[in-house]
């Protein structure tokens, strides 16, 4: 699979993220085997609890036991497993731990990585007769990181994995200069998706309405999809419960699952859905050709806003969901972690009326375009305007302020009839040039199609 030299070599050609696993450690690792045999050097390094520990009040991921029964010198132990029972969460009050932590994140920085993601991060600190979640000393532990990554690598960037309502999330900036620099945009996947099946973007203008940057050191990784499921706590405060659970039966009848979590009355509640996005948005009722303008649409939506997109390697080519990989491993997640044989991918890709083809080939277009333009730049401004409930439109600023964007996007299959007064956006001409189509358009007479974008450059 290749060695850290293939990494430096990579990364001389492209910024590279990568992924700590903060939380936890797999129950196949030499630290774990040490432990479980054990040797001293591995003391305390895990969470052994009395089986009967109250734990109620910990905010679960997952819906299986929190204590996971293992053998250790001959003698039944109970061990903390916050998502499954082959990942054994470290114990971070145990100095030793932290300290081999940042070994292995100094580590990764030396090797000229660009990002370092903080995996399950939220979830680290445990205290019993809390949450568990996202407590104070997280964010110690963060600034902790954080000034020794200023004072060596100052150019290595944080970024939080922090699934959970937005207020919270966003608290992983710290002041703007002492925590991450990214945080994951995760209320999108769900709210994007709840637009285009209602026709209505409202919800999505409310929420985007209050994004800004807290510094100019910080910015927002906006993702629609990832090797997980799409995520429902970080929209539980943004969309009603009838509203997510008529996208969990959106989800279910296009083959999709529900993943559940337990929460504190003992009752499950949904936690994730797993599908991919492209069947997510796919209505059987379209043709090939509208469903493809319509996930494009969906993709354009993370193009524009503030921050920097995240693009999942199966939204790339509009991946529909791996049913028999579900099938053959038992986890709903796998339905979004297809392996393409190489040869395959190459063969859709070249083939132009494929789905694959066409989807990638217009996503690249698209994220080209963004590239050259300023008004997109992660700390550039953005203003978000309600127009009508059919649109979801903003306008992109450049940091220096010389360059903007008027992003317009139809979520709905028909057309959609718009006039853009001239005195509401300080707009001199009645003619302008949309990057998108590459073409002049009067500004008072926009007729756009459906699912179709436009950028206007003003």
């Amino acid at each position: 699979l290749g060695d850290w030299k293939d990494i430096e070599d990579i990364q001389q050609k492209i910024d590279l993220m990568l992924d700590l696993i903060a939380n936890h450690i797999s129950s196949k690792s030499l630290w774990f085997k040490e432990y479980l045999k054990g040797n001293p050097k591995y003391e305390n390094y895990f969470l052994s609890m009395d089986k009967d520990t109250d734990i109620s009040s910990v905010t679960r991921a997952r819906a299986h036991p929190l204590l996971t029964r293992f053998k250790r010198k001959g003698e039944e132990i109970y061990l903390w497993t916050t998502f499954s029972s082959d990942q054994i969460d470290l114990n971070y009050n145990n100095e030793k731990v932290l300290r081999e932590i940042i070994d292995v994140i100094l580590f990764y920085a030396s090797k000229k990585v660009k990002i370092i993601r903080l995996d399950a991060i939220g979830h680290a600190w445990k205290k019993l007769g809390t949450s568990c979640i996202n407590l104070k000393e997280i964010h110690y532990i963060i600034q902790l990181i954080r000034s020794i990554l200023d004072e060596i690598f100052p150019d290595v960037l944080l970024i939080t994995e922090t699934n959970v309502p937005h207020q919270e999330n966003i608290s992983y900036f710290g002041d703007g200069y002492n925590e991450a620099q990214l945080i994951y945009q995760f209320p999108l996947p769900l709210l994007v998706i709840h637009t285009f099946f209602t026709g209505d973007a409202s919800r999505l203008f409310e929420w985007a309405s209050q994004i800004k940057n807290l510094s100019d050191r910080t910015t927002f990784f906006n993702v629609l999809a990832t090797h997980d499921g799409l995520g429902v706590v970080p929209v539980t405060n943004i969309l009603s419960d009838q509203e997510i659970t008529n996208i969990a039966n959106d989800v279910r009848e296009k083959g999709g699952y529900i993943s559940y979590k337990k929460v504190k009355d003992g009752t499950e509640k949904p936690y994730e859905m797993n599908i991919t996005y492209y069947s997510a948005l796919s209505d059987p009722k379209n043709s090939s050709e509208l469903n493809v303008k319509k996930f494009i649409a969906s993709q354009a939506i993370i193009l524009s806003l503030i921050g920097i997109p995240g693009i999942y390697i199966h939204s790339l080519f509009g991946s529909k969901n791996y049913l028999e990989g579900v099938m053959k491993t038992g986890q709903k997640r796998t339905i979004n972690r297809k392996k393409i044989p190489y040869d395959k991918l190459k063969e859709d890709l070249t083939n132009l009326n494929s789905r694959e083809n066409k989807i990638f080939t217009e996503f690249m277009r698209l994220i080209n375009k963004r590239k050259s333009e300023k008004a997109f730049h992660p700390n550039g401004k953005q203003e978000v305007f309600f127009l009508k409930r059919e649109l979801f439109s903003l306008i992109r600023t450049s940091p220096d302020g010389k360059e903007r964007i008027i992003a317009v996007h139809n979520i709905t299959g028909n057309i959609q009839g718009l006039c853009l007064a001239r005195n509401q956006f300080h707009l001199n001409e009645k003619e302008y040039y949309d990057i998108v189509s590459e073409k002049i358009i009067n500004i008072e007479k926009i007729l756009l199609e459906p699912y179709q974008m436009m950028w206007i450059k003003v």
